[in-house]
């Protein structure tokens, strides 16, 4: 549904609206259609579609970062993890080029993730930086919304690198922390996790 509501949104800016309005609603079909997990190149396409027209409008680029970081997880679920993981870097450049210290932290996170999925715990210390960076991010901005991704995808790595203690402590904080900020979906998510494993 939210697919279909972003396809609308889309066709009418396409139609009507500004430059603004394109990037904007290119960059939520290309988000909505990636959180779906369906037509990955299709994400893909939107995004690099956002962000083509944001750069030859010179348009909206104070959110170029958050869409190179959307783009680089999608390219990751479209199966290309080396391109995604030179966007994410080139996401994480941008946001301090443009100062946006928030969309700094959500490439960092993407680096993260694309990091953990390419290489698992071989990237350990890479990975640590990124999370690390994007928690003090967090701090400095209060963009609190990205903090609990940070324990899940800690968790991620504890399991790659076999440390189960570690692994169930950042679950645990990474649910409480979804639950706190009313993202349920997610809390559900890893309320699943967490009773599959109970003894």
């Amino acid at each position: 549904m939210e697919c279909l509501h972003c396809r609308h949104e889309n066709a009418d800016a396409s139609r009507f609206g500004s430059s603004l309005t394109r990037i904007f609603a290119r960059h939520q079909l290309g988000r909505a259609l990636a959180l779906a997990g369906e037509e990955k190149a299709a994400a893909v396409d939107q995004l690099e579609l956002a962000l083509s027209t944001a750069r030859e409008k010179q348009s909206w680029l104070t959110s170029e970062a958050t869409i190179l970081a959307d783009l680089a997880e999608a390219r990751l679920a479209a199966g290309d993890a080396e391109e995604g993981q030179r966007t994410a870097e080139e996401g994480i450049e941008t946001g301090r080029r443009r100062r946006t210290p928030v969309w700094e932290a959500r490439a960092q996170l993407a680096l993260a993730r694309v990091l953990l999925a390419r290489f698992g715990a071989e990237a350990r210390g890479e990975i640590e930086r990124a999370l690390a960076r994007c928690l003090s991010l967090v701090k400095e901005t209060e963009a609190r919304v990205y903090e609990p991704h940070v324990h899940e995808l800690r968790a991620e790595l504890a399991r790659g690198l076999g440390d189960e203690p570690s692994r169930g402590r950042e679950l645990r904080e990474a649910h409480r922390l979804f639950s706190a900020t009313g993202a349920t979906g997610h809390a559900e998510r890893l309320a699943g996790q967490l009773g599959s494993e109970a003894p």
